[in-house]
This record gives C-alpha cells, sequence and structure tokens, in this order.
C-alpha cells in the first residue's frame, strides 16, 4: 500500500501489482511527490486511473507493461 511515507521502491511495486508495469526509478522518483500529495489529500491508497494520472502529470506515457 502506498502511503505518505512510501518510497519509490513501494511506488514501483504498486505500478507493477496494480498496472503491470515496470516503472523506471527515476520515474517512480518523479511520480513520488504526486502520490504522496494523493494520500495525503485524500487518506486512501491511489489505485489505478490515479496511478496512470500521475503518468499523465509528468507528460510520461511509454511506461513498459509487464509479460
Amino acid at each position: 500500500m502506498l502511503g505518505k511515507h512510501s518510497r519509490s521502491r513501494a511506488v514501483r511495486l504498486a505500478y507493477a501489482e496494480i498496472m503491470a508495469m515496470d516503472l523506471a526509478p527515476e520515474l517512480a522518483a518523479r511520480v513520488l511527490p504526486q502520490v504522496r500529495r494523493f494520500v495525503t489529500r485524500h487518506k486512501c491508497a491511489a489505485k489505478a486511473p490515479e496511478l496512470a494520472g500521475f503518468l499523465a502529470e509528468i507528460d510520461y506515457a511509454g511506461a513498459v507493461p509487464l509479460q
């Protein structure tokens, strides 16, 4: 579960488990502030729509789907 104290590794795991995407460490680091803002504001973990939105916010659409 992602929370306000999560790190990049947790973000990568969430994208792998929820979105079936292999997110590069540098992208996870870019998404991490958005994850923290979301969970602080909404008091719940981000789900697939939010995770996709975080990628859109950083103008990234090329995450590699896991096979």
